[in-house]
């Protein structure tokens, strides 16, 4: 049987660690000290790789937000002082990322806006586009390495790129990670609206002001442009008083015929049996020749009509929310519909009763 030694007094001696022993209990402590450390860094690094796809996507909707509010569009190299000073976010908030590593965007270079056609800056006028082409953007970022420079970098190589991968043409000397790549991507079509405008009258000019510039269409011609969501729409009268004024929010035409602007349901000339073609027939006809009627503007039973059909059709869109009793302004949606319903009320009853 194996007995522990025993000091001179009786009591057991404690035996100490052996060399070999102590250096065994260091290399564990320190194994397990460096897979804690690893795996504190993976968490840390995952995290800034998500806060950094909360900025990229808070940036995207601040660039979008200052190209409607200012109504221009930037170049790769002047970005982030248009940014800066169209939107909330500072400069270095937008230049940098929060590891101090530069953010960059392109753009697809085969981007054209105006009229004619050019590559960026552009800044909207009353004339508007032509049909934009190829506007997109990409923001890149990156947490760790400092992203390298991308001429080689095909841009829809990037635009299609998957998540967690390098591009081909990336450069391979760069010391990154492809999960540490950030990439916001930025579509512009669906920001341009399409607005016709079609002047009936041979005589006249068809005055309207678009963003504050004021413009007409030449007797008899059509004017057609692509313009950014939010542009301010006024559509003016000869003698210069606004007949509609509206922000626009998708695509639209309008007619100017017999010295008033309308809405039409479809660009161009109406269509047999077609809404439009009603209108007309309707302004066209003969009407019983007595004083209710003789004062009564026709077009503006059209104008209404076509107002109580968008007004209706906006409030079931919003869930048909009604106001408040007797305060009919709480809510402007409901309001809306029902001062269309009155003013054609009483103009369909002075039209039809003498």
């Amino acid at each position: 049987m194996n007995r522990q030694p025993h000091s001179p007094h009786g009591t057991p001696r404690v035996r100490g660690f052996t060399l070999l022993e102590l250096v065994a209990v260091l290399t564990i402590l320190g194994l397990l000290a460096w897979i804690g450390a690893e795996g504190a860094l993976a968490r840390a690094r995952r995290l800034a790789r998500q806060a950094e796809a909360t900025e990229l996507a808070l940036i995207s909707e601040a660039w979008i937000q200052t190209m409607l509010r200012t109504q221009s569009i930037p170049t790769a190299t002047n970005w982030t002082d248009w940014l800066a000073s169209g939107s909330t976010l500072p400069s270095r908030r937008i230049a940098r990322t929060a590891s101090g590593t530069l953010r960059q965007l392109r753009l697809d270079p085969e981007a054209r806006f105006g009229r004619p056609l050019t590559a960026p800056p552009f800044r909207q006028s009353a004339t508007g586009s032509l049909l934009p082409a190829s506007p997109r953007f990409i923001l890149l970022s990156s947490v760790a390495e400092e992203l390298p420079d991308l001429p080689s970098v095909e841009f829809d190589a990037l635009w299609t790129n998957p998540s967690s991968t390098l591009p081909p043409g990336w450069p391979s000397s760069w010391p990154g990670s492809p999960e540490d790549l950030g990439v916001e991507r930025i579509d512009l079509r669906s920001r341009f609206r399409r607005v016709v405008l079609q002047n009936l009258d041979t005589d006249q000019a068809a005055p309207v002001s678009i963003a504050g510039e004021p413009m007409s269409v030449p007797a008899g011609q059509t004017a057609e442009g692509w313009y950014l969501d939010g542009t301010l729409l006024t559509l003016k009268g000869v003698d210069g008083s606004n007949q509609g004024v509206e922000w626009i929010g998708n695509d639209s035409g309008f007619v100017f015929e017999r010295r008033r602007w309308r809405r039409t349901p479809e660009e161009g000339p109406a269509r047999p049996g077609g809404l439009g073609a009603l209108a007309d027939q309707f302004l066209l006809a003969a009407v019983p020749v007595h004083s209710g009627t003789a004062a009564m503007d026709r077009t503006s039973v059209v104008d209404d009509v076509t107002t109580l059909l968008v007004a209706y059709a906006n409030w079931g869109a919003a869930g048909y929310p009604v106001s408040v009793p007797g305060d009919p302004y709480t809510n402007p949606l409901h309001r809306i519909v029902r001062e269309a319903h009155g003013r054609l009320r009483d103009e369909a009853h002075h039209l039809l009763l003498p």
